[in-house]
């Protein structure tokens, strides 16, 4: 097959004709036609008299604008006035830290002078009830004018993993950020309360061909970290009201999983009553998918929020695999060959098993509820909203264990504590 442009265009010429059903032209005579039409000249005025007068006065104000422009100015002597940085927040008390541990009561990394290709950083929460609420971070970095530093938004979110309590690092958010000035701002949305992690990077690819060139060599240290609290002193009270709201939804899909139970105990109850229950089923499954997209709860008690939507999930799908054999239910699935159905857990499909992880939820939302108040003791240290939080819920599955020792006037080893919560 030919690769000549002339023939690849007369093959479309004839296709496109073919499919408009006219009849067909010489492809070759078309192909002349568009070159000629192309080849002609582009008349800007028309012809004749006119024509040339006004082509005549077009060239005039070509010539004297290029003589205007080729003519010495007077300097004006006015100041070139920079690009000003993005305004600062105006909240109080920032909180700043360097890289990898908070700085001194007294100190301010934010005024401090960075080394040659350093940075330092301050981070500033949303205001309470903001529409849209972001963070504001505000940088100062050693590094040439126009220089793009990549700036990521770290955190982390529970999981439960062998019953172990898993801090999951993710990456919220992220962009390439240009520095003016010696200073960067960056104002990404808010991810919800917790520990967080900025990272600021210099690399080449961010970069334009000579800023990368100019940088070749230099910079030792490339990537810095930031780690901040983001959360304030009514932390307790929120995750307070989180445990509440999710002991309700526990309650309520226990609930669920016992009227599946009772409705399919024979095949005839199912037919009758079966599409009504799952529909029901299907609307809360829909309400965990809300607030897992966004709630509070499923950002404060991340672990066991994700246990109650598995298990409300694998409630209300394996509904198409119900058949019954002997006047009993089966849940059986037609892709493995008929084997019975398992968990995500890997047991078999059981209505009492289900039950059993929701009741183990609200003793993980405990564990996690636990590693909060450690939180806030390292960020604040023992407070009145945190003895009145262990004083509500003290005795909450889950934090039984560990209440009377966070109670303490000198609470034991963070670390070691921490280490025993996540289990």
């Amino acid at each position: 097959m030919t690769n000549d442009p002339g023939s690849v265009f007369e093959r479309n010429v004839e296709a496109l004709v073919r499919g408009s059903a006219q009849p067909v032209e010489d492809p070759g005579a078309a192909r002349r036609r568009f070159l000629e039409a192309a080849s002609r000249p582009v008349e800007f005025f028309p012809r004749g008299r006119l024509g040339r007068a006004l082509s005549a006065a077009a060239a005039l104000l070509a010539f004297g604008g290029i003589v205007w422009m080729a003519l010495p100015r007077r300097d004006s002597g006015a100041p070139a006035v920079p690009d000003a940085p993005a305004p600062a927040a105006q909240e109080s008390d920032p909180l700043r830290l360097t890289e990898g541990k908070p700085p001194e009561p007294e100190s301010d990394t934010a005024s401090a002078e960075p080394s040659e290709g350093g940075v330092t950083l301050t981070l500033r929460p949303p205001a309470p009830r903001a529409n849209n609420p972001t963070l504001t971070i505000n940088g100062r970095a050693k590094v040439p004018e126009g220089c793009i530093l990549q700036v990521n938004v770290l955190g982390s979110e529970e999981a439960l993993t062998s019953q172990r309590l898993i801090a999951v690092p993710m990456r919220y958010v992220g962009a390439p950020v240009p520095v003016k000035s010696g200073r960067f701002h960056y104002r990404p949305d808010f991810r919800g309360p917790g520990p967080y992690v900025i990272q600021v990077l210099l690399t080449d690819h961010n970069q334009t061909p000579q800023m990368a060139a100019a940088m070749k060599g230099k910079y030792s240290v490339r990537e810095w970290t930031f780690p901040f609290a983001v959360w304030g002193d009514d932390i307790l009270g929120q995750v307070g009201t989180a445990l509440d709201d999710l002991d309700r939804l526990l309650a309520e899909a226990i609930e669920l999983a016992g009227e599946y139970d009772a409705k399919a105990g024979t095949e005839a109850d199912w037919k009758r009553d079966g599409k009504t229950l799952a529909d029901k089923g299907q609307k809360f499954l829909a309400r965990l998918e809300l607030i897992k997209a966004g709630g509070r709860t499923a950002k404060l008690l991340s672990a066991s929020f994700q246990e109650l939507f598995s298990t409300v999930q694998a409630l209300t799908s394996n509904v198409r695999n119900f058949s019954w054999e002997k006047g009993k239910l089966q849940v059986k699935t037609y892709y493995d060959g008929g084997q019975r159905v398992k968990t995500w857990k890997g047991d078999p499909f059981e209505f009492e098993a289900l039950r059993k992880y929701l009741r183990e939820a609200a003793a993980v939302a405990g564990r996690e509820a636990a590693l909060w108040v450690v939180r806030d003791l390292r960020r604040a240290g023992r407070r009145p909203p945190l003895m009145d939080f262990l004083k509500a819920y003290g005795a909450h599955p889950g934090l039984v264990p560990v209440a009377e020792r966070l109670r303490k006037e000198d609470p034991p080893d963070l670390d070691v504590l921490e280490k025993e919560i996540r289990g």
